[in-house]
């Protein structure tokens, strides 16, 4: 689907090719005067049209009631947008984002998406879309990395089959992208390049993982928070976590119109679980699961070939992960849908 298209090559808007419009059309008023976004409304009254204008007067709601046109303030632009997608989509995108780094983000995305393939018999893939730790720890012999696909996501040439093929299988049967292995390269990603490889992987599994990392100034990061149906951030009980939150807040989050109360807390190696409570109603988030300090388990997990097991046996890090999976199960009904997919072999 085509989102944008630019009007500096054409006499008016009629001159878009119809192969260029999407079910919902945007027209800027920078781009568009009314005289011609009325001609065009008379040509394609079908449409479903948003007007998009720097401060709505009477005039401009009196134009759009009278023509079925919606008149949306530029500020307001990203809150639409994510609630548009928001009511079109209802597969689960789990996004996972590191306030701090080395918070156990990595680990905690792949168990829940492990937790959710095992437990609801669903395919989960899950992208590495971390631009500064690849998360190579979790396989022991990588097959490619996220900077392996760059030519073929900017090429639009990667399909799900090619996607899946290019992922390694987790024990569990989980699908996993790694990361960004070079750091210099960071920053060539671009937010379409991320927005097209996120659709392949919701084209080629039931659920999408998306591992944000923890440092949200490249295009990856970003279009995980924007794609996210759940977004997850994780935290440790040290203060400094509420002050890099509000740093993020202010400066990643209000721009990409997230607002934090539909942001839910995990806490992961944390020395008091009873504060997560007080963590959240600091952050103005929704506080989730609270997971104690198990860093000795990471040192031994790390030297088995299933290096998830360890942490799923661990009866603290088992609960935590069916609060959150139990969560994402009732809210896309997926209890049900496994009962029916039994039933159907």
């Amino acid at each position: 689907m085509r989102t944008r298209y630019t009007l500096h090559d054409l006499a008016s808007l009629a001159d878009v090719p119809t192969e260029a419009l999407a079910d919902v059309v945007i027209v800027d008023e920078a781009a568009v005067d009314v005289a011609d976004l009325r001609e065009y409304r008379e040509l394609r009254p079908e449409l479903t049209m948003v007007y998009l204008v720097n401060g709505i007067t009477p005039a401009k709601e009196t134009f759009g009631t009278a023509y079925k046109i919606s008149v949306l303030d530029a500020a307001s632009l990203m809150t639409y947008l994510r609630t548009l997608e928001g009511s079109r989509n209802d597969q689960p995108v789990l996004t996972f984002w590191g306030i701090l780094p080395q918070l156990g983000t990595t680990t905690i995305a792949l168990s829940v998406a492990t937790y959710l393939a095992q437990e609801y018999n669903l395919s989960v893939g899950v992208l590495g879309l971390n631009c500064y730790n690849p998360g190579s720890w979790a396989v022991t012999d990588p097959s490619y990395y996220l900077d392996d696909l760059r030519s073929f996501i900017r090429l639009k040439q990667l399909t799900p089959e090619k996607l899946k093929s290019s992922m390694d299988v987790l024990p569990s049967g989980v699908s996993y992208l790694l990361g960004n292995r070079n750091q210099t390269a960071a920053l060539q990603f671009r937010p379409e390049d991320m927005s097209y490889l996120i659709s392949t992987a919701k084209s080629a599994f039931e659920v999408v993982v998306l591992d944000a990392g923890s440092i949200l100034n490249t295009a990856p990061a970003l279009q995980a928070l924007l794609s996210a149906s759940c977004l997850y951030a994780v935290t440790t009980d040290l203060l400094y976590a509420q002050t890099q939150f509000q740093l993020h807040a202010q400066h990643a989050l209000s721009p990409l119109g997230i607002d934090p109360e539909h942001i839910l807390l995990v806490g992961n190696r944390m020395q008091q679980v009873k504060l997560l409570t007080a963590h959240a109603k600091a952050m103005g988030v929704t506080p989730l699961a609270a997971i104690p300090e198990m860093r000795e388990i990471a040192y031994y997990a790390e030297q088995q070939p299933d290096k998830l097991r360890l942490f799923l046996d661990q009866r603290r890090w088992k609960d935590a992960m069916r609060l959150i999976t139990e969560g994402i199960a009732a809210k896309y009904a997926m209890a049900a849908a496994a009962s029916r997919k039994a039933e159907s072999r």
